[in-house]
């Protein structure tokens, strides 16, 4: 049986991903001259705190005793990913001085967010038939 994916709502929760995104090209065009380069610190403690749980949450889904729910390990591989993208992307930041590291780190998760509702959002083509 086919989970509930109301197709209505994932193309509207997919225009909410996509939101931010549009305020960020936003506030870069307002503020392409006098922009304040984005502390690197903070953004890469955040992202190596952030990895540092999903590398605890996948060694507790590796245990036996939670070995049923192994499939949730792709989800978490993923959102181990963006951290270590947030990381490196703060490295540049602070390694350059300019914000576009942080602005291309950020393009990418809001796209692979959207990539991922829009799928969910149709079921796959042998479904369909």
């Amino acid at each position: 049986m086919e989970p509930f994916r109301p197709r209505s709502l994932c193309r509207f929760a997919r225009t909410l991903i996509l939101i931010p995104t549009c305020f960020m090209f936003w506030m870069i065009a307002a503020n392409y001259y006098g922009a304040e380069i984005p502390s690197a610190a903070p953004m890469g403690t955040i992202g190596a705190l952030l990895l540092l749980t999903n590398i605890a949450c996948l060694i507790v889904l590796r245990r036996e005793m939670f070995a049923h729910q192994a499939g949730p390990c792709s989800h978490v591989r993923s959102h181990a990913i963006t951290n270590v993208a947030i990381i490196i992307a703060a490295l540049l930041t602070w390694a350059s001085g300019t914000i576009w590291p942080d602005v291309l780190a950020g393009l990418g998760i809001n796209a692979d967010a959207a990539e991922r509702v829009w799928l969910a959002a149709w079921p796959p083509a042998a479904a369909r038939t």
